[in-house]
């Protein structure tokens, strides 16, 4: 590893070098056969880092985030103990994580222990560390509170898998009926259907409308099931890879903004999240611009990542956090009253707290609103095809009765 080292030679001028060694008494014996005598040293980060065998190359693929949630909480609980850093993450290395994420316990505690803080071996990893990780460990780091800035990570974790959870919940039912009513669709027209529609059609009378369209529904059906699959399989694989461009994500946002029922849904989640970051970034006391880039930077909007050199910018310019925010045009005249609120009486971290639980209080409400209005829709249009495909079968059973 490389070590920065301050020292004084033997014309007694002092002078600062960076030195190659395997440990600090080796560095001692090699400056000392150069006449070199050390006033202080300490390990290059950078070097101890990449020393730390097969870092770079591990394979994060596989990594959950409930890996870290339970990471974080774990170790806020060793350290509140009082168990020192390198010891809270050796043993954290005995529990079993995802493949994607306990090579990564392990490198961390090979960097540590070799002098790398943590915030410095997470930046190594922006695909399991968010930057609101990186930062609020950093904080700790420098004001001696390691334990509360694995809980603030803890709580935000948990928090919006909470969220995610409820969401999951509530959306579940309607689409188990949704699932259900396509089953039994397809089994009633691709196996049922052929064979009372075959007893019509050896019967020489004219058929109902409705019993006409059924039987051509269900012979094409029928005939093409094998196409009518590869299509919706081909469209379903098509929609889930452009589900992660960057393209896909900004105009579906730009489609969810614009419909009133589902704006009120998706704007609350946004907002949740950011002020669930940036209050806890606030109360670490990070600067306001990190806080504000790393929580526009995790908010999971397109359009406020688009914003945020702008937003930035006026902020670096003297502009208030609570105008900043207002002309990206995203956030309700509640939030920037509050936020300018906060500003004015220096209460920003409340304030975002107070704001986080009102928007995730409106998120639920909104998701239950919509639920109960969607399961009853459902519940119609199934009502109605069923109504259909009955009423083929029935009339022209009740015309051949009259007909006798």
């Amino acid at each position: 590893m490389k070590f920065k080292v301050n020292v004084i030679d033997s014309a007694q001028k002092t002078k600062t070098i960076t030195e190659e060694a395997d440990s600090e008494i080796e560095l001692k014996k090699k400056l000392f056969a150069k006449n070199l005598f050390i006033i202080n040293s300490e390990i290059n980060e950078e070097s101890a880092f990449n020393s730390a065998s097969g870092v770079h190359a591990l394979n994060t693929k596989g990594f959950k985030k409930k890996d870290l949630r339970f990471f974080s909480y774990q170790m806020w609980l060793l350290l509140k103990a009082g168990f020192p850093l390198e010891n809270a993450i050796e043993d954290m290395k005995k529990n079993k994580f995802s493949s994607g994420f306990s090579p990564v316990v392990a490198e961390m505690h090979k960097s540590v222990t070799s002098g790398v803080s943590i915030s410095e071996f997470m930046k190594k990893y922006p695909a399991v560390f968010d930057e609101y990780c990186i930062g609020l460990i950093k904080a700790g780091e420098m004001t001696g509170s390691l334990n509360e800035a694995f809980k603030r990570i803890y709580n935000i974790l948990e928090q919006q898998s909470a969220l995610k959870s409820k969401i999951i919940s509530i959306v579940i039912y309607p689409a188990i009926l949704i699932v259900l009513s396509l089953g039994f669709f397809v089994f009633l027209v691709g196996n049922i259907l052929p064979n009372i529609t075959s007893i019509f059609e050896e019967i020489n009378v004219k058929l109902p409308l409705i019993t006409r369209l059924t039987i051509r529904f269900s012979d094409f059906f029928h005939d093409y099931i094998i196409f009518i699959l590869v299509f919706f399989i081909v469209i379903l694989v098509a929609f889930i890879k452009a589900m992660k461009t960057n393209f896909y994500r900004s105009f579906s946002e730009k489609i969810k903004i614009k419909i009133p029922v589902i704006r009120g849904i998706y704007t609350n989640y946004i907002i949740v999240n950011i002020t669930e970051i940036l209050g806890s970034l606030l109360e670490s006391n990070i600067p306001i611009l990190s806080s504000v880039e790393t929580a526009m930077t995790a908010s999971g909007s397109p359009l406020i990542n688009e914003k945020k050199a702008e937003t930035l910018k006026n902020i670096r310019s003297g502009t208030g956090i609570a105008e900043s925010f207002n002309k990206i045009g995203f956030f309700s005249d509640f939030f920037i009253k509050m936020t300018f609120t906060g500003e004015k009486t220096n209460t920003l971290p409340n304030v975002f707290a107070n704001l986080n639980f009102y928007h995730k209080a409106e998120l639920e409400n909104k998701l239950k609103i919509i639920t109960s209005i969607i399961e009853p829709a459902i519940l119609i249009v199934i009502g109605a095809v069923i109504t259909f495909l009955i009423l083929s079968i029935l009339l022209p059973i009740m015309q051949l009765r009259g007909g006798i």
